[in-house]
C-alpha cells in the first residue's frame, strides 16, 4: 500500500500524456514547436519513453530501496513542478488544455504526488 499514492499520480498523468497528444503539448516547447509537425511528435513521443519506465520500474522494485526512494522524490517534485508549468503556458496560443477533464487530470497528478511525498521516509537521507 505504500505506492497507492505514487500510482495514482502516475495514473493521472498517464491520463493526461494521453489528453497530451489531442493537445499537441510539443507545441509549448521551444525546441520542438519550430520543427515539422510530425518530426516534433515523434521526439516528444521518444522523450516519454523514460517518463513511462522510471514509475513502472519503481512499483516493480527494480532499484534498491534507496535508489527506489529518491527516485519517487524526483518524480513527485517533477509532478509538483509540472502543475506549475501548466499554470505558467495557460495564457499561451497553442496551450489546448483548456477542458476541466483536462485540468482534472493536471491537478490529480499533483494531489497524488503530493500525497505520496507525505509517505516518503526522510529521516533515510538523514541518517
Amino acid at each position: 500500500m505504500e505506492n497507492i499514492y505514487f500510482c495514482m499520480a502516475i495514473s493521472f498523468l498517464f491520463i493526461h500524456e494521453l489528453d497530451a497528444i489531442k493537445a499537441k503539448e510539443w507545441k509549448l516547447f521551444i525546441v520542438l514547436k519550430d520543427l515539422k509537425e510530425e518530426t516534433a511528435y515523434t521526439i516528444w513521443l521518444a522523450l516519454h519513453f523514460p517518463l513511462f519506465l522510471f514509475p513502472l520500474m519503481i512499483v516493480s522494485n527494480v532499484f534498491q530501496p534507496e535508489n527506489e526512494k529518491l527516485m519517487k522524490l524526483g518524480i513527485d517534485l517533477f509532478l509538483i513542478i509540472h502543475l506549475f508549468l501548466h499554470i505558467r503556458f495557460r495564457n499561451d496560443k497553442d496551450y489546448q488544455f483548456t477542458s476541466i477533464q483536462s485540468n482534472i487530470y493536471i491537478i490529480l497528478t499533483t494531489i497524488f504526488a503530493i500525497l505520496d511525498l507525505t509517505l516518503i521516509d526522510f529521516n533515510f537521507y538523514l541518517s
